[in-house]
């Protein structure tokens, strides 16, 4: 795990990668309006924190390849 104090870059246009269509979810990710912690629900991280204070981001590495593949073993035909 690593971790940095970090300046936060608040992008509003990134939720609306959210409902791109994508495989399967042609009006986008299914999510969307549903779930709290997703938008339009959920608050943009200026509401929830003060960005003018240091921020710490702290991040762990993922083998997203691995993530796949045992995906697509565990649900044959859905990608």
């Amino acid at each position: 795990m690593s971790w940095a104090v970090v300046k936060p870059i608040v992008d509003k246009m990134v939720m609306d990668l959210c409902r791109r269509p994508y495989p399967n979810h042609k009006f986008g990710c299914p999510n969307w309006g549903k779930k709290s912690g997703c938008p339009p629900k959920c608050r943009p991280i200026g509401e929830l924190i003060y960005l003018d204070s240091p921020v710490w981001a702290i991040w762990t590495k993922f083998d997203f390849g691995h993530h796949v593949e045992e995906m697509r073993k565990k649900h044959p035909g859905s990608f």
